[in-house]
């Protein structure tokens, strides 16, 4: 037997147990093939799959290039050259080699495919989406396209039309567990708890060894509030992939809201491994370990404006550990802040990145793990760290004096894209409270809502006092001030319950029964170690605001009462 005829006869049976996933087996065939047959690109391309399907991408990347010595324009050579690439998080490098694969072949479906997937990775799932609808017109059954728009679609907060996606594609495979577990995770974004459940459990049941089937599951029973069988399913996909980021992040979410905060906060900096944290950036300065620093300390937010107000409530606790603290937030914050914490210097977070001169770094969401580690670090004897504007709260109280009415701020949306159907309501459903006699309820919902307050006004004569002058979006100091001139509050989970519980303002915060509930909103209880001030009403049930209604609109008469 020829060379050549013993290296086809090798390729074909690498091939063979390639299909029954046997890559290393795969690989070790190739391998010899190859001695055999140096310049056969079938091979090569071959064995750069099998290794990149091992994560082996720079071994992979190696293969292709030798393809691409042999023929600059071959496409499955540039694609692969791509996967390699964006396997070893090279992203711009593996778009252009995906640009470049379909600029040789147009209509190549696989590299449109590769490429959504690295534009997702990139965060650009607009783009993404409109590649992987480009591959299913190229290839109407092409499934991987097909999970990978209805993965995209869920990213994009539009989980009822990844559910037509799923569908489709168990429709074809009703035994595949990534799918199953894929649908799952899109039910439960749409609300749909139990039948999450369902999925997931076939997942689970069909590949014991799938760990996103875990961790999808785990997600659905913390929604459920079956925190031990989570935090079970966490750990094992943890056990599954030990290198995935996923598991753990969702395992510290879930023991920070149950209150375990001593382990809660272990595995919290997984979240920028798991791309939940937003965008590290790039510092020639060590992170900050806890120990004083002979110098200036930078500090620096990295999630939204209500994540940075309830994180700047540690600033007093980590001033005592450097000469000079700088903390970078929300531009919109730093007015507030500065007349709060008078000994520290603020800065926008749009200058963090120019920002010189400091000897070590900490993101605000990491005070936590050095600051809060049990109930009794968070002080017993304050109710408030933020201090409004005295002179224009005072001019606002004046504003709003209202007869000597109570005055009740009110907000009932949030707008996070993802959550924010979970905990808003509509105006119309604050109805009983805006209704009571001796009340004037005041408007602190951000965003435009002279709609809301004049079909509320026609349809039922109740009206809602709107500051024109202050916009509760940009100008926070005003907010902030509006805020204070209110005798009470009551709001859904937004920004707005933030600043009022951080001014110690008596506020009722109305809470969805699972999907919605952040974190810092713990589980059970009606009070708030972050908030003292803050009084929590929680759902009884998932979409349940009837009670949660009633039962705030009883707080807001005695409280109304009691001012008299």
């Amino acid at each position: 037997m020829t060379d050549l005829a013993q290296a086809q006869e090798l390729f074909f049976s690498a091939l063979a147990i390639q299909k029954d996933g046997d890559f290393s087996g795969a690989e070790i065939l190739y391998r010899k093939a190859l001695a055999l047959a140096p310049d056969r690109p079938s091979i090569l391309n071959n064995l750069a799959v099998v290794l990149q399907l091992q994560g082996k991408h720079m071994e992979s990347l190696g293969c292709s290039e030798r393809l691409l010595d042999m023929n600059e324009r071959d496409a499955s050579a540039w694609m692969n050259r791509g996967n390699a690439e964006a396997g070893l998080k090279l992203l711009p490098q593996a778009l252009a080699s995906y640009d470049r694969a379909l600029e040789i072949t147009p209509d190549y479906a696989d590299a449109l495919v590769n490429r959504a997937s690295a534009l997702a990775m990139s965060h650009r799932q607009g783009e993404a989406l409109d590649d992987l609808q480009r591959a299913l017109e190229i290839v109407p059954d092409h499934l991987e396209a097909r999970i990978n728009r209805a993965g995209v679609l869920v990213d994009l907060h539009r989980p009822e039309e990844a559910l037509a996606d799923y569908q489709r594609c168990l429709e074809r495979e009703p035994e595949n567990a990534k799918i199953l577990s894929s649908l799952g995770n899109a039910l439960l974004e749409a609300g749909k708890v139990q039948e999450a459940l369902t999925a997931c459990e076939r997942a689970v049941a069909l590949d014991p060894g799938y760990a996103d089937a875990f961790q999808n599951r785990g997600n659905v029973l913390r929604d459920l509030r079956r925190y031990p069988e989570a935090l079970q399913d966490y750990a094992r996909a943890q056990v599954l992939a030990p290198a995935q980021p996923g598991a753990y992040w969702n395992e510290a979410l879930c023991r920070l809201l149950v209150g375990d905060f001593e382990h809660g906060w272990t595995h919290y900096a997984k979240g920028w491994d798991a791309g939940q944290r937003g965008r590290h950036p790039s510092f020639a300065q060590p992170a900050w370990n806890g120990a004083c620093v002979d110098g200036t300390l930078l500090a620096w937010g990295e999630q939204g404006i209500g994540d940075q107000i309830l994180h700047c409530s540690m600033l007093d606790r980590l001033r005592a550990f450097a000469q000079h603290l700088v903390v970078a937030v929300d531009p919109r914050l730093i007015p507030l802040f500065k007349r709060s914490f008078a000994d520290i210097e603020f800065i926008s977070l749009a200058d963090l990145e120019k920002t010189a001169g400091f000897a070590a770094q900490v993101a605000l969401g990491d005070l936590g793990a050095y600051f809060r580690r049990q109930p009794e670090h968070f002080p017993g004897n304050r109710t408030a760290y933020l201090c409004a504007d005295f002179t224009r709260a005072g001019e606002l109280r004046q504003r709003l004096k209202a007869d000597g009415k109570f005055r009740c701020g009110i907000s009932w949306r949030s707008a996070n894209s993802r959550l924010g159907k979970f905990k808003s309501l509509a105006l119309a459903d604050f109805a009983d409270v805006i209704s009571i006699p001796g009340v004037q309820c005041v408007d602190l919902q951000y965003g435009d809502t002279s709609e809301e307050r004049l079909a509320l006004k026609k349809s039922r004569g109740l009206e809602v006092i709107h500051v024109d002058d202050i916009d509760n979006f940009s100008d926070i100091d005003g907010f902030a001030a509006l805020i204070d001139a209110c005798d009470m509050v009551v709001s859904v989970s937004n920004t707005t319950v933030h600043l009022a519980g951080a001014l110690g303002k008596p506020t009722a915060v109305l809470l969805p029964y699972a999907q919605g509930r952040i974190w810092y909103w713990h589980e059970g209880g009606q009070t708030s170690p972050w908030y003292p001030a803050c009084r929590l009403y929680r759902q009884p049930a998932i979409g349940e605001w009837g009670q949660v209604m009633t039962a705030v609109a009883a707080a807001v008469r005695r409280a109304s009462a009691d001012a008299c």
